[in-house]
């Protein structure tokens, strides 16, 4: 994907200087692609760990102004390729029938937390907008795992969902403390 988001910069007179690859989470452990299962909370500080020295050399790199460019090589190109005709292809139909089923106590966390204020709290419940980003936070994250995107994935023990660190906000940190504390220029 990187070829195609370089493609809009270069033809705006931007030059990309830095970019990075990073595994982190799976949190789409969905009956449409269930052969993925979504990442443990082990596996997930140990992808963190990586990807926060990941981080430190590549802001060293940023700061001293050469340039390092991952994913727009024979591998990357081929990969995005097909990631966006898939994605763009595969998306809408699995994405498209969120809904709250019994077990939602109507407490409104999806609602102040979707980024796109794509659920609403109405007198009949639970509404889902037509602005979904796909980042499935009310879905992994619903105290009481009410969001369902069709009535398989209330099988909670075969659907895991990611749950991430719970109580971190690791990436904020993470680049907070790289930008900000660890390479602040004076």
């Amino acid at each position: 994907m990187l070829w195609h988001a370089l493609k809009g910069l270069n033809g705006k007179g931007y030059q990309l200087m830095l970019t990075g690859n990073f595994a982190i989470g799976n949190n789409m452990h969905l009956p449409a692609i269930s052969p993925l299962k979504a990442t443990t909370t082990e596996q997930l500080r140990k992808r963190l760990v990586k990807a926060e020295n990941k981080i430190e050399k590549l802001v060293e790199l940023l700061l001293s102004g050469n340039k390092h460019i991952e994913g727009n090589g024979l591998y990357g190109v081929p990969m995005g390729v097909l990631q966006r005709v898939f994605f763009a292809k595969f998306e809408h139909k699995v994405f498209t029938k969120f809904f709250a089923d019994e077990k939602c106590t109507e407490c409104g966390w999806c609602v102040k937390t979707c980024p796109e204020d794509n659920i609403e709290l109405t007198d009949k419940g639970i509404v889902f907008h037509d602005r979904c980003i796909h980042c499935l936070r009310c879905y992994n994250f619903c105290p009481t795992e009410a969001i369902q995107l069709n009535e398989k994935t209330k099988d909670t023990d075969k659907y895991k969902r990611y749950k991430g660190l719970r109580g971190c906000r690791v990436w904020l940190q993470i680049l907070y403390e790289c930008f900000n504390n660890r390479y602040s220029r004076k």
